[in-house]
């Protein structure tokens, strides 16, 4: 019989009880064409697909969800499972829960976003297991972070994350206020960067995409808020290695440059 500790050990995970959703929108307005952006030779969609392959071979289904037949082509092109999903979806979550109605025998969803090709596997297993041995309805990641730049950035999304590792509030602005960073000017301050994956019941994915949007959600853009805004708690899964999505010109040509370290 295997041992609690295995049980909670990202390396001895099994996903066959998950279904791993890739979100690809193609028209994004920041980075156009995004999917089919080439990053070390291949298109980024590939990329964030080959990243997540060792986790199909451990028993998960991977699919991408796309909304063009330009990325569905591409995805052909490599062998990728696609599902082509409603132009008119609002989110990659929306896009994840058509796809989920269509595999009814995985009772978790994993949702990984179409721009996160350097997402820690291990990470990804850490969460999954925090999922399957709790009763939140819904999962993320987050790591701790000092770097002062990624702290006022609102491009990078910081979690306020409460004792017993649910969030409290996600934010685009600096929080929790460090207030002797800012006094002191030390260019260093204390917070969980948010990483942009998450794990839900298959149940809870789709009561999520029935919940009204929030104006905490309309005002930080950040559709994770509808969720706390309901009252819903969502598990922050401690990351030990960074990722960050591609969502702008400069992205792409750090991560290119992240590709070929």
């Amino acid at each position: 019989m295997n041992s609690q500790a295995d049980k909670m050990n990202p390396s001895k995970v099994i996903p066959v009880k998950w279904l791993i959703v890739i979100p690809a929108r193609l028209k994004s307005e920041r980075l156009p064409n995004k999917p089919l952006s080439m990053l070390g030779g291949k298109p980024l969609i590939v990329r964030v697909y080959e990243n997540l392959a060792s986790l199909k071979r451990q028993g998960a289904e991977i699919i991408v969800a796309v909304d063009h037949e330009q990325t569905a082509n591409i995805c052909t092109q490599f062998k990728i499972p696609t599902i082509m999903t409603l132009e008119s979806h609002q989110s990659g979550t929306d896009r994840c829960a058509e796809v989920a109605l269509k595999h009814a025998e995985f009772p978790f969803v994993l949702n990984v976003q179409g721009d996160e090709p350097f997402v820690n596997l291990d990470d990804l297993r850490h969460l999954m297991t925090t999922m399957e041995h709790s009763n939140h309805p819904m999962g993320t990641l987050g790591i701790a972070c000092h770097d002062w730049d990624s702290f006022i950035d609102p491009n990078i999304v910081k979690i306020v994350v409460s004792e017993d590792r649910t969030a409290i509030y996600f934010s685009r602005a600096p929080v929790p206020y460090d207030r002797e960073a800012f006094r002191l000017g030390t260019n260093k301050a204390t917070f969980v960067q948010h990483l942009g994956v998450y794990a839900f019941r298959r149940e809870t994915l789709q009561n999520f995409c029935t919940l009204p949007k929030s104006t905490l959600e309309q005002t930080e853009k950040l559709e994770q808020l509808r969720a706390l805004s309901a009252g819903w708690k969502i598990a922050v899964s401690t990351a030990k290695f960074g990722s960050r999505g591609i969502d702008t010109p400069d992205d792409l040509a750090a991560a290119q440059r992240k590709f070929h370290e």
